[in-house]
């Protein structure tokens, strides 16, 4: 082989890798954009649990943000119970639409789970009211396949 042939071949393999690293950059960036807004969804769900675990917890918060007073206990009761319901709906909307997006499949949402603690907690008497805040496919998921664990 001479020089001229490897310098050739050198030159078809420069080539092909201009034209392959652009190609391999896109690839990355959309897996990374992809991650990015995972991650923000995360976050944003992070900072609503936040907010109500703490006031399904904390007696004094329900006081101070709902402006009940300390010695309402029903109201106070009644409204940590609600903050939990919440709660509890925003991590259920996560799992579903994790589900919805196709990262799990969908007998990997606990629908069993989600009917016992409906139940257990009567979070029926909170959802219609809150519905209107959670995503529409979700809404229609827990009225089709968890919300008739009350009619049981």
């Amino acid at each position: 082989m001479n020089w001229e042939a490897a310098g050739a071949i050198g030159e078809v393999i420069g080539a092909v890798a201009v034209l392959a690293t652009p190609l391999y950059l896109a690839r990355q960036m959309k897996q990374n954009n992809a991650l990015m807004r995972e991650q923000a969804s995360y976050n944003m769900l992070q900072n609503q649990l936040s907010y109500y675990d703490g006031v399904a917890r904390e007696p004094n918060l329900v006081n101070v943000v709902y402006g009940v007073a300390a010695d309402d206990v029903e109201a106070t009761v009644r409204l940590k119970a609600e903050a939990h319901a919440t709660a509890e709906f925003f991590r259920w909307q996560w799992e579903y639409l994790r589900v919805h997006e196709a990262i799990f499949s969908d007998d990997e949402v606990p629908i069993e789970a989600f009917r016992r603690e409906w139940k257990k907690a009567r979070f029926g008497s909170y959802w219609e009211e809150q519905k209107a805040v959670f995503h529409p496919d979700f809404v229609s998921f827990i009225d089709r396949n968890v919300a008739d664990a009350d009619r049981e």
